[in-house]
Protein backbone atom coordinates (compact mmCIF):
# COMPACT_ATOMS: atom_id res chain seq x y z
CA UNK A 1 0.00 0.00 0.00
CA UNK A 2 1.32 3.46 -0.78
CA UNK A 3 1.19 6.15 1.43
CA UNK A 4 0.26 9.90 0.17
CA UNK A 5 1.79 11.77 3.45
CA UNK A 6 4.93 12.65 1.68
CA UNK A 7 4.05 12.93 -1.38
CA UNK A 8 3.87 15.41 -4.35
CA UNK A 9 0.07 16.39 -4.97
CA UNK A 10 0.93 15.67 -8.51
CA UNK A 11 1.93 12.52 -8.14
CA UNK A 12 -0.72 12.00 -5.61
CA UNK A 13 -3.65 12.62 -8.05
CA UNK A 14 -2.41 9.69 -10.45
CA UNK A 15 -2.26 6.99 -7.99
CA UNK A 16 -5.15 7.27 -6.32
CA UNK A 17 -7.07 4.18 -6.31
CA UNK A 18 -9.68 4.77 -8.32
CA UNK A 19 -7.78 6.01 -11.14
CA UNK A 20 -6.05 2.40 -11.13
CA UNK A 21 -9.55 0.59 -11.08
CA UNK A 22 -10.26 2.67 -14.00
CA UNK A 23 -7.04 2.08 -16.09
CA UNK A 24 -7.71 -1.43 -15.38
CA UNK A 25 -11.02 -1.80 -16.27
CA UNK A 26 -10.53 -0.17 -19.58
CA UNK A 27 -8.00 -2.74 -20.53
CA UNK A 28 -9.57 -5.26 -19.77
CA UNK A 29 -12.73 -4.33 -22.06
CA UNK A 30 -10.60 -3.78 -24.93
CA UNK A 31 -8.84 -7.20 -24.34
CA UNK A 32 -12.37 -8.46 -24.05
CA UNK A 33 -13.19 -7.04 -27.40
CA UNK A 34 -10.22 -8.34 -29.07
CA UNK A 35 -11.14 -11.58 -27.96
CA UNK A 36 -14.97 -11.34 -29.32
CA UNK A 37 -13.77 -9.85 -32.57
CA UNK A 38 -11.06 -12.81 -32.77
CA UNK A 39 -14.00 -15.40 -32.49
CA UNK A 40 -16.74 -13.62 -35.02
CA UNK A 41 -18.87 -12.83 -32.38
CA UNK A 42 -21.11 -9.74 -33.01
CA UNK A 43 -20.16 -6.95 -30.10
CA UNK A 44 -22.77 -6.89 -27.02
CA UNK A 45 -22.08 -3.17 -26.58
CA UNK A 46 -20.48 -0.27 -28.38
CA UNK A 47 -18.26 2.63 -27.24
CA UNK A 48 -19.12 4.56 -29.83
CA UNK A 49 -19.56 3.66 -33.45
CA UNK A 50 -19.25 6.65 -36.37
CA UNK A 51 -20.17 5.20 -39.82
CA UNK A 52 -17.15 6.47 -42.14
CA UNK A 53 -18.43 7.38 -45.94
CA UNK A 54 -18.38 3.99 -47.45
CA UNK A 55 -20.24 2.53 -44.67
CA UNK A 56 -23.14 4.89 -45.25
CA UNK A 57 -23.12 4.45 -48.95
CA UNK A 58 -23.21 1.10 -49.11
CA UNK A 59 -26.10 0.75 -45.67
CA UNK A 60 -28.21 3.23 -48.69
CA UNK A 61 -27.13 1.63 -51.68
CA UNK A 62 -28.44 -2.01 -49.54
CA UNK A 63 -31.37 -1.11 -47.59
CA UNK A 64 -32.65 0.62 -50.97
CA UNK A 65 -32.26 -2.44 -53.32
CA UNK A 66 -34.29 -4.22 -50.55
CA UNK A 67 -31.85 -5.66 -48.04
CA UNK A 68 -32.74 -6.48 -44.35
CA UNK A 69 -31.06 -4.08 -41.72
CA UNK A 70 -29.78 -7.49 -40.02
CA UNK A 71 -28.14 -8.82 -43.33
CA UNK A 72 -26.12 -5.01 -43.90
CA UNK A 73 -25.34 -4.76 -40.48
CA UNK A 74 -23.50 -8.16 -40.75
CA UNK A 75 -21.99 -7.40 -43.68
CA UNK A 76 -20.33 -3.73 -42.93
CA UNK A 77 -19.57 -5.04 -39.24
CA UNK A 78 -21.94 -2.74 -37.88
CA UNK A 79 -24.65 -2.93 -34.98
CA UNK A 80 -28.06 -3.77 -36.91
CA UNK A 81 -29.62 -0.92 -34.44
CA UNK A 82 -27.03 1.35 -35.70
CA UNK A 83 -28.38 0.42 -39.26
CA UNK A 84 -31.93 1.19 -37.97
CA UNK A 85 -30.98 4.78 -36.78
CA UNK A 86 -28.89 5.69 -39.89
CA UNK A 87 -31.51 4.56 -41.95
CA UNK A 88 -34.64 6.37 -39.68
CA UNK A 89 -32.65 9.80 -39.41
CA UNK A 90 -32.34 9.64 -43.41
CA UNK A 91 -35.53 8.49 -44.48
CA UNK A 92 -34.06 5.75 -46.18
CA UNK A 93 -36.96 3.12 -47.10
CA UNK A 94 -37.21 0.06 -49.15
CA UNK A 95 -37.72 0.12 -53.00
CA UNK A 96 -41.06 -1.58 -51.98
CA UNK A 97 -42.25 0.48 -49.10
CA UNK A 98 -41.69 3.81 -50.95
CA UNK A 99 -43.97 2.10 -54.02
CA UNK A 100 -46.64 1.58 -51.23
CA UNK A 101 -46.49 4.82 -49.69
CA UNK A 102 -46.68 6.27 -53.08
CA UNK A 103 -49.83 4.29 -54.44
CA UNK A 104 -51.57 4.92 -51.20
CA UNK A 105 -50.62 8.72 -51.61
CA UNK A 106 -53.33 9.35 -53.96
CA UNK A 107 -54.20 12.86 -55.32
CA UNK A 108 -57.48 12.27 -52.82
CA UNK A 109 -55.33 11.61 -49.83
CA UNK A 110 -53.42 15.13 -50.26
CA UNK A 111 -56.62 17.64 -51.74
CA UNK A 112 -59.49 18.99 -49.60
CA UNK A 113 -62.77 17.28 -49.63
CA UNK A 114 -65.20 20.63 -50.04
CA UNK A 115 -63.22 22.89 -52.15
CA UNK A 116 -60.37 20.29 -53.71
CA UNK A 117 -57.32 22.46 -53.23
CA UNK A 118 -54.00 20.93 -52.59
CA UNK A 119 -53.10 20.21 -48.99
CA UNK A 120 -49.37 20.61 -48.41
CA UNK A 121 -48.38 18.22 -45.83
CA UNK A 122 -46.22 19.99 -42.82
CA UNK A 123 -43.27 17.73 -41.63
CA UNK A 124 -43.61 16.50 -37.96
CA UNK A 125 -47.49 17.39 -37.56
CA UNK A 126 -50.57 15.94 -38.31
CA UNK A 127 -52.04 15.42 -41.83
CA UNK A 128 -54.74 18.04 -42.63
CA UNK A 129 -57.72 17.12 -43.67
CA UNK A 130 -59.08 20.46 -45.28
CA UNK A 131 -57.54 23.75 -46.15
CA UNK A 132 -59.13 25.73 -44.04
CA UNK A 133 -61.66 26.16 -41.19
CA UNK A 134 -64.20 27.51 -43.82
CA UNK A 135 -64.27 24.69 -45.56
CA UNK A 136 -64.17 22.22 -42.55
CA UNK A 137 -67.38 23.45 -41.20
CA UNK A 138 -68.98 23.60 -44.84
CA UNK A 139 -67.87 19.69 -45.24
CA UNK A 140 -69.27 18.76 -41.60
CA UNK A 141 -72.64 21.02 -42.06
CA UNK A 142 -73.26 19.64 -45.41
CA UNK A 143 -72.10 15.90 -44.11
CA UNK A 144 -73.72 15.85 -40.89
CA UNK A 145 -74.47 12.15 -40.95
CA UNK A 146 -70.93 10.87 -41.30
CA UNK A 147 -70.91 12.69 -37.44
CA UNK A 148 -70.01 9.36 -34.74
CA UNK A 149 -72.68 10.64 -32.46
CA UNK A 150 -71.27 8.58 -29.56
CA UNK A 151 -73.48 10.46 -26.66
CA UNK A 152 -77.56 10.56 -28.10
CA UNK A 153 -79.75 10.25 -25.94
CA UNK A 154 -83.74 9.75 -26.32
CA UNK A 155 -86.25 11.59 -23.88
CA UNK A 156 -89.75 12.26 -23.15
CA UNK A 157 -90.50 15.75 -22.28
CA UNK A 158 -91.62 16.14 -19.10
CA UNK A 159 -94.23 19.10 -19.78
CA UNK A 160 -95.62 18.24 -23.30
CA UNK A 161 -94.27 14.56 -23.41
CA UNK A 162 -93.27 14.79 -26.71
CA UNK A 163 -90.39 12.42 -27.17
CA UNK A 164 -87.46 14.22 -28.33
CA UNK A 165 -83.33 13.38 -28.89
CA UNK A 166 -80.29 15.14 -27.53
CA UNK A 167 -76.62 15.05 -28.02
CA UNK A 168 -74.21 15.14 -25.02
CA UNK A 169 -76.71 16.11 -22.40
CA UNK A 170 -78.01 12.69 -20.28
CA UNK A 171 -80.07 14.98 -17.72
CA UNK A 172 -82.41 17.10 -20.50
CA UNK A 173 -86.10 16.82 -19.38
CA UNK A 174 -87.26 19.31 -21.49
CA UNK A 175 -87.80 19.22 -25.71
CA UNK A 176 -87.27 23.31 -25.86
CA UNK A 177 -86.46 25.72 -23.87
CA UNK A 178 -90.45 27.63 -23.92
CA UNK A 179 -91.30 24.08 -22.41
CA UNK A 180 -88.77 24.70 -19.77
CA UNK A 181 -90.12 28.17 -18.80
CA UNK A 182 -94.03 27.32 -19.13
CA UNK A 183 -93.30 23.74 -16.66
CA UNK A 184 -90.69 25.73 -14.24
CA UNK A 185 -92.90 29.24 -14.19
CA UNK A 186 -96.07 28.04 -15.06
CA UNK A 187 -96.35 25.84 -11.92
CA UNK A 188 -96.12 28.45 -9.86
CA UNK A 189 -98.45 30.38 -10.92
CA UNK A 190 -101.12 27.63 -10.90
CA UNK A 191 -99.77 26.98 -7.25
CA UNK A 192 -100.96 30.04 -6.27
CA UNK A 193 -104.01 29.76 -8.06
CA UNK A 194 -105.08 26.24 -6.53
CA UNK A 195 -103.80 27.45 -2.87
Amino acid sequence: MISFRNADPQTKNHSTKNHDIKVIGQRLEAIYLNMERAAGKPRRFALEVVMNQYQKEQVLALRTSGETCAHIAENLGLSVNTVKSFCRRNSIQVKAEVANDTAASTDKANSCPQCGNRIIPVSGRKPKKFCSDECRVLWWNSHSDEVRRKALYTFKCALCGKDFTAYGNAKRRYCSHSCYCTDRFGRKERQYEQG
